[in-house]
């Protein structure tokens, strides 16, 4: 039987599941989440807004932040499922809305603690100014008793305002938050509070619990981010009057001396002023700050993506983009705002925010993904940048996260240009795929097992052209013959396969051999050489053909005593595919031309 139009089909088909990685863009929505990827949720009556955003263990999702109830403004979140919809078992109907203080309260961080808990962070008014604000709650939903006053915490510097940016815990449990005091009106510093378990201000912390740093000698200086290193160091980021300020305390609350000068670092990034908004800490310890930078204040009307790195000393480091800087700009026409920042477990880091025009106003998601030198990642959306359109005007992403899968998600506020009304809004954007994906077989004699749980799989056999094999579609398969065997993982859009993995445990007399051609090299320059193996006899004699990729005939030879040769000095380079005819035994294989 010659090579047929059919099964020349059926041989491409199987072409495209040969083992390479076929995957979705990374950064295009994910159609398995909300309505085509996006998600939009009324909490309450009046204005929504999404402004940080965890993960818990069990793979639900929560967007934490504020909400209006036609009077002020109060502390509210929402738990989702992990395909994007409400969870009926948290607070009510999945949202919950909490107030807090006298006045408007204001939400802007979450951490979810080691047992569970769920702490938000932010300020509160309680009827003549502003404090640190801290709530905790049950893994229901509901306020946990133990923690403060009937779970809530209040804590006040010095009498005036302060404002509560961003909370972090220790391995031991303490609270880490910080924020911006008022030492002295108006003049605002980086303030750092450390708190029991229980929700206590600890006094072993600079001896009464908190600390303020004059980061530059301004009236506005603030914190927006927190991380404990693993030896209880604090290194905060934020902004000081238009500089990005990094900071780094012991654990006692003492500046740290052996970090940049004195323990701080000031650094202006952009034309006229840099605001850092998220700090991140890279696997080498390198901490990268993202935010924007505004280029023709005071008219605030043109803003890009700024990134920085600084090493573990707090030195800029001059290998990452323009000496330790990277400005993105995603249109002349945009003002690009980067308010969250991620890095993927292969180092690349990801910028969330928003982009809007500036004649119109209107806003979308805007996600900016580099590589660990700082250039774009072009791999990712469009030439690295992704604009997402919830089908409002007025879309943006305050907080993001990266799912365990690799999946980004990324949550802020969705509503109308004329901002009469805002919603929590989240996407989730596919990565590249099998992200953290184990793509390893475990072999007990003729026993193949896929590590990767709760994937689609087709075990195909490596020797005859990753033949799909009966039966071979579940985590598990029992081969019936020797031979060389993989497995295709399949998830939603994404397929990857396995390595082969050799099986020759079988009794050798219940073994049918398969046909067998093999082709060195592959690729190929000029001379295709072909070993072929029909039953365990490779002295055979027989027809050889080579089509290319339409199916067309191109060259025939003979195989003898089991070899053959062809000589392809005028062919184009690219794919084809040799069709092996002895007796009434047809196989086919692959090769590429260089």
């Amino acid at each position: 039987m010659k090579f047929t139009n059919f099964s020349f089909i059926i041989f491409l088909l199987l072409l495209t599941i040969k083992p390479q990685n076929l995957f979705s863009q990374a950064g295009t929505l994910d159609p398995m989440f909300g309505v085509d990827g996006l998600v939009s949720t009324e909490v309450a009556p009046y204005d929504d807004w999404g402004t940080a955003i965890a993960l818990q263990s069990d793979g639900k999702i929560i967007l934490a932040g504020q909400s209006g109830n036609g009077v002020d403004v109060d502390f509210s979140m929402a738990r989702y499922t992990a395909d994007g919809l409400l969870d009926a078992t948290f607070g009510t109907g999945g949202v919950v809305i909490t107030p807090v203080g006298i006045d408007d309260d204001r939400c802007w961080a979450i951490n979810i603690m080691s047992d569970g808990k769920i702490l938000l962070c932010g300020s509160a008014n309680n009827g003549s100014n502003d404090d640190f604000a801290m709530v905790r709650y049950l893994a229901d939903g509901t306020l946990d008793a133990t923690f403060g006053t009937d779970g809530i915490v209040l804590f006040d510097f010095f009498g005036d305002n302060d404002y509560g940016y961003s909370v972090t815990t220790q391995l031991d449990n303490k609270i880490v938050m910080v924020g911006s005091a008022t030492v002295a009106y108006p003049h605002r510093e980086f303030a750092v509070a450390r708190f029991n378990y229980d929700g206590s201000i600890d006094d072993s912390f600079d001896f009464d619990g908190k600390i303020t740093t004059d980061m530059c000698d301004f009236t506005s200086e603030k914190a927006t981010s927190v991380i404990v290193l693993s030896d209880n160091k604090i290194v905060v980021g934020g902004n000081c009057f238009g500089s990005i300020g990094i900071a780094r305390y012991n654990g006692d609350g003492t500046l740290d001396n052996s970090f940049s000068t004195d323990g701080h670092q000031l650094t202006n990034v952009g034309v006229d002023q840099t605001y850092p908004i998220s700090i991140a800490i890279q696997s080498d310890g390198k901490i990268v700050a993202a935010g924007h930078e505004i280029e023709d204040a005071p008219y605030y009307n043109k803003m890009n993506f700024g990134l920085v790195r600084y090493n573990v000393d707090g030195n800029l480091d001059e290998s990452f983009g323009d000496d330790g800087v990277v400005i993105t700009n995603f249109d002349t026409l945009t003002g690009d705002v980067g308010l969250a920042l991620a890095i993927q477990t292969d180092g690349k880091i990801i910028v969330a925010g928003q982009s809007y025009t500036v004649c119109f106003g209107i806003g979308y998601f805007a996600l900016a993904r580099y590589n660990t030198n700082g250039t774009l990642d072009t791999t990712f959306g469009i030439g690295g940048l992704v604009n997402t359109d919830f089908g409002y005007s007025h879309d943006a992403a305050f907080a993001m996260a990266i799912q365990p899968d690799g999946k980004i998600i990324a949550g802020g506020q969705s509503g109308p240009n004329d901002l009469s009304r805002r919603y929590f809004g989240l996407a989730r954007y596919l990565n590249d795929c099998f992200y953290a994906t184990d793509k390893s077989i475990i072999q007990s004699s003729n026993i193949l097992t896929a590590v990767a749980a709760d994937l689609t799989y087709q075990w195909v056999d490596c020797e005859n052209d990753y033949m799909p094999v009966a039966d071979g579609t579940n985590q598990t398969y029992t081969v019936t013959q020797n031979g060389t065997y993989a497995v295709i993982f399949t998830d939603g859009a994404c397929v990857d396969t396995s390595e082969c993995v050799v099986v020759n445990t079988l009794d050798i007399t219940s073994v049918n051999k398969s046909t067998a051609i093999t082709a060195f090299p592959n690729p190929f320059a000029e001379t295709l050489t072909l070993n072929v193996n029909i039953d365990g006899t490779n002295n055979l004699t027989g027809e050889i053909f080579l089509y290319n990729n339409l199916g067309e005939l191109i060259l025939t030879t003979q195989a003898i005593n089991g070899k053959a040769v062809f000589n392809t000095a005028g062919l184009f380079p690219g794919v084809y595919v040799v069709n092996c005819l002895v007796g009434d035994v047809s196989r086919n294989l692959v090769v590429v031309k260089r």
